[in-house]
C-alpha cells in the first residue's frame, strides 16, 4: 500500500464514523426538542402579590382578568391570542432560555422564611410531553434572572395590551 493511499484510509476510518455520529446525534438531538412550538398547548400567566394573584390570563380559555388601578375592581376581558402571537412569545421564551430558568426565583428573605411583598409573576407553559413552570418574584437578588424574567413579562404584558387594545377597536 502506498503512502498516500494509507492516509486516505486512516482519514476515512477516523472522519467517516466521526462525521456519521455527528449527523446521527444532532438528527435525534432536533428530533427529540423538549419545547417545540408544535407541541404547544396553552399558556397561564399570572401576577400580583404573592398573598393576591388576581390578575391573570389563560389562553385556553381567552380570559384576561386584571385589577384596575384606580378602582381596585377585576375587570374581564376575552381576549384571544393569535398562532402567531403564541409563537412571538414561545420565541421570546427562547430567546432568554426561559426553559433552562429555576421553577422559582424568589428574594433571599422569602428563601429563609420571611414574607416577600414585591410583585410576583407566573408563567406557565404546557406542551403536550412536557410543562415549564416559573414563578418568579420581582424583589429576587439575582440580576441576570430579574433581567431576563423582566424582559419576559414586559413581552407578554405588551403583547396581551396589543391585542385587548385590537379587540375593544374591533369591538367599536
Amino acid at each position: 500500500m502506498s503512502n498516500r493511499s494509507r492516509k486516505i484510509y486512516l482519514l476515512t476510518c477516523i472522519f467517516a464514523p466521526f462525521l456519521i455520529y455527528c449527523i446521527y446525534y444532532y438528527v435525534q438531538m432536533v428530533g427529540k426538542a423538549a419545547y417545540n412550538f408544535t407541541e404547544f398547548q396553552y399558556i397561564t400567566y399570572k401576577y400580583g402579590t404573592e398573598d393576591n394573584m388576581n390578575n391573570s390570563f389563560d389562553s385556553r380559555t381567552g380570559l384576561y382578568v386584571f385589577e384596575t388601578e384606580i378602582s381596585d375592581t377585576l375587570k374581564r376581558f376575552t381576549v384571544k391570542l393569535s398562532k402567531e402571537e403564541l409563537q412571538e412569545i414561545h420565541r421570546k421564551m427562547i430567546d432568554i432560555n426561559f426553559y433552562d430558568l429555576p421553577d422559582t426565583i424568589k428574594s433571599a428573605d422569602a428563601e429563609y422564611g420571611g414574607q416577600d411583598k414585591g410583585a410576583v409573576y407566573n408563567v406557565h407553559m404546557a406542551y403536550t410531553r412536557k410543562i415549564k413552570s416559573v414563578t418568579w418574584s420581582v424583589k429576587s437578588t439575582n440580576s441576570n434572572l430579574n433581567e431576563r424574567m423582566g424582559q419576559l413579562v414586559l413581552f407578554i404584558n405588551k403583547t396581551l395590551s396589543n391585542s385587548k387594545n385590537r379587540k375593544e377597536n374591533f369591538d367599536k
